[in-house]
């Protein structure tokens, strides 16, 4: 793998970004301004539907179901549209990263690349089985509808059910009408899984690729020589580097802040319908709705689980960059270097995180915190029942 085949993880989040109009350097105002309009006028119509129907609780969670991740997708892309100016920053600083100079031994290299290749499996992991998932859940409905019609009789509404529950002001009683309906959500079936994937991709290509700055400047720190002449001249190149990285990460903090607290919040909940779902499911016999329900919580949950991974990681690497300082040969610089060293070795001991609006923090440890509050979620609902 070389850097012109590193630089595609870049180009598949320009492609899934670009189809809803949000990617930095190519925006699209109408683009962008008509698909946000189709995903919140429906995210009206399902909430209408909630409102209407609120004295039915299976319906009310079956609703829940659609309507909060509906929301989410709403949100990320408006903050995504929102943020577009420090995330064109972002995306045109590490730019510069991919060029093979940067990687001057195979060790440097290898590094880079695993990091690479690291956001290379999640965006097709997550792009595909967002894409299955969504198509599965879509695609529920028509199958039991053309399954169950052949010894379907009389002129009923009851038959036809859409995929997305929306607040329909008049009676579906025709095939044609039923058909066209379900078309018409059918161009939600993209919007969601661009919208709910595309942005999560992009933040994990960020912050893996931020990560593996922080391991191949830790190794450039180890491997500085001391006896040589240009000592001070590398400190001070690894200095600017640290500073670099520091400042690309309070950017990466400020652009998704209140992004990841809107997905913490929400990805909270849906797992907890998703659990509730497949256990009623299990209960009733629905094997088909079963299928729909596990692959719609694992989706959920792998996409939680990748941002409690990526911050996990980006704790380690910074972590591992104060050591890396603190066991150089510093002692034989001038007093000014040594300044500059302690202070990286200060900042570097301060790891740098992946927050939700500065109230959460993401890791491993607080992604099992997520699971037990979603049990407790749970626990809740099925007092209602």
């Amino acid at each position: 793998m070389d850097m012109l085949d590193a630089i595609k993880v870049l180009t598949w989040n320009k492609w899934v970004l670009e189809f809803l109009g949000i990617w930095p350097f190519n925006e699209s105002h109408l683009i962008f301004s008509f698909f946000f309009f189709l995903i919140s006028s429906a995210t009206c119509l399902v909430y209408a539907d909630l409102i209407h129907r609120f004295s039915d609780f299976k319906y009310i969670i079956e609703n829940l179901t659609e309507s909060i991740v509906m929301t989410l997708v709403c949100c990320k892309i408006g903050l995504f549209r929102l943020n577009r100016r420090i995330l064109n920053e972002i995306v045109l600083d590490i730019k510069d990263d991919f060029v093979k100079d940067l990687y001057d031994t195979e060790e440097r290299k290898s590094i880079f690349l695993f990091y690479n290749k690291l956001s290379k499996t999640f965006v097709k992991f997550s792009i595909g089985i967002t894409t299955f998932s969504t198509i599965l859940y879509y695609a529920q409905p028509l199958i039991d509808h053309v399954m169950s019609y052949r010894n379907f009789t009389g002129n009923s509404s009851a038959a036809y059910v859409l995929p997305v529950h929306i607040r329909i002001f008049f009676n579906i009683t025709e095939l044609p009408l039923y058909y066209t309906i379900y078309a018409y959500e059918g161009i939600l079936v993209p919007i969601v899984a661009c919208g709910y994937a595309g942005t999560d991709c992009l933040l994990v290509t960020l912050t893996l690729h931020l990560c593996g700055q922080m391991s191949v400047l830790a190794n450039q720190v180890e491997n500085v020589v001391g006896d040589l002449p240009s000592f001070p001249k590398q400190i001070r190149y690894l200095v600017i580097r640290h500073s670099r990285i520091i400042s690309l990460s309070v950017k990466l903090r400020t652009a998704f802040a209140y992004f990841l607290l809107v997905q913490l919040v929400g990805a909270t909940l849906v797992v907890c319908l998703a659990i509730y779902n497949i256990l009623t499911n299990y209960a009733t016999g629905l094997i088909a709705q079963l299928l729909t329900s596990i692959f719609y919580g694992f989706t959920v949950t792998v996409q939680l689980l990748g941002y409690s991974f990526i911050g996990e990681r980006l704790m380690t690497e910074s972590l591992k960059l104060s050591d890396a300082f603190y066991n150089c040969k510093w002692y034989v610089l001038s007093p000014m270097y040594v300044n500059l060293i302690s202070f990286c070795i200060l900042r570097a001991q301060v790891p740098l995180v992946l927050t939700a609006a500065d109230f959460y923090t993401f890791s491993l440890q607080s992604f099992t915190d997520v699971v037990k509050t979603s049990m407790t979620y749970l626990s809740v609902l099925r007092h209602f029942v």
